[in-house]
């Protein structure tokens, strides 16, 4: 939802207990359901606007449970939510559910993307580099700047990257 959570939301540590699965993660990870970063990944991030989304470093140790795996490691607490979708301009979308908190409709995407298959206002443009959608269930976006420095960088992630189609403010009146 791209709320940030409180840290002892997460997992206090994590541990691996097969090591050859371990040495084929890449940069991005999921620990207990959470999005976790390390390596390369960690270090690019560190070096793009987050807005209100955090890097809080967490162990992670072997099946012994007290030797801590070199790292570092961090949970991505997403804290950047932007209200830029744009649903009726969209492709392959489709409700989802009525959030009665916020008023708001929320939509669901297929799982892979095509390019220009999602819109979002001009004004995404601005601000964080890396966000949530309020009414979009499920997806990350990223700027330009930080998807090319991701590629540029072969950072080892298993992203299904779509570009998303950017329409003018003259729409965000009829959002």
């Amino acid at each position: 939802s791209g709320k940030k959570i409180a840290r002892e939301e997460f997992v206090e540590a994590a541990y691996v207990f097969n090591n050859k699965h371990w040495m084929m993660v890449g940069d991005l990870f999921s620990v207990c359901g959470f999005f976790a970063v390390k390596g390369k990944f960690a270090e690019l991030l560190q070096n793009f606007d987050l807005g209100g989304t955090e890097l809080v470093e967490f162990p992670i140790y072997e099946a012994d449970k007290t030797t801590r795996l070199p790292g570092p490691f961090y949970f991505l607490n997403f804290g950047t939510v932007k209200y830029t979708f744009v649903p009726g301009e969209s492709r392959n979308v489709r409700p989802l559910l009525f959030d009665k908190d916020t008023g708001l409709q929320v939509w669901k995407a297929g799982i892979t993307a095509e390019d220009g298959d999602i819109t979002v206002l001009e004004s995404s443009l601005t601000g964080p580099d890396l966000w949530i959608e309020a009414q979009l269930h499920g997806k990350i976006f990223m700027s330009g700047r930080l998807h090319e420095a991701i590629l540029d960088a072969k950072i080892n992630i298993d992203f299904w990257f779509s570009k998303a189609r950017i329409v003018g403010t003259n729409l965000e009146a009829g959002l």
